[in-house]
């Protein structure tokens, strides 16, 4: 489809990891990094066992998971999958495996996590350490909690798509 945007004349700048985009210039976050940032602050934080809480096999959430999974290395890391069984994947945690840390893909899943463990009777800081990505408190208001998370540059992305779509403009 970028291809017939670019046969019709219309310049494009790829702002979404969506998929792996090379046919137009991408502006993206550092998925793998923000991955191994989570990773770091959740093993600095005191969690022993890790998981990674995303929806769906979107190629953003597959370089955060990799990057995660890569930052704990040589422990290992359960995926959490959406879903009613996503309190029983919560139960399963062992308590004596050490404290749970789980990297969120946004803060929405983040919430629904929260919100899961505490109907089981477990409290963010306490019995599990998550940290997500967004930095969104209307998600923290519902939560109940302020959710730790990554603010992410959309400013910044915002700029430098304007200027890359701008060179592109300049070359016609």
């Amino acid at each position: 489809w970028i291809a017939g945007l670019h046969e019709n004349g219309v310049e494009a700048v790829n702002l979404f990891n969506i998929s792996e985009i090379n046919s137009t210039p991408s502006v993206c976050l550092e998925d793998f990094e923000m991955g191994q940032l989570a990773a770091r602050h959740l093993r600095e934080q005191g969690a022993e066992q890790f998981a990674y809480y995303a929806s769906g096999n979107i190629h953003f959430n597959e370089l955060r998971k990799e990057g995660f999974v890569k930052g704990l290395e040589p422990k290992p890391c359960t995926s959490l999958e959406r879903g009613p069984l996503l309190r029983q994947q919560i139960a399963a945690f062992k308590k004596d495996s050490g404290i749970p840390g789980i990297f969120c893909s946004s803060d929405r899943l983040a919430r629904e996590y929260i919100l899961e463990a505490n109907q089981l009777g477990l409290q963010c800081g306490r019995d599990f350490l998550l940290t997500s990505i967004d930095n969104d408190p209307t998600e923290s208001v519902f939560a109940g909690i302020g959710i730790t998370s990554f603010e992410l540059p959309m400013i910044a992305c915002g700029k430098e798509a304007a200027r890359l779509l701008q060179q592109s403009l300049s070359r016609e």
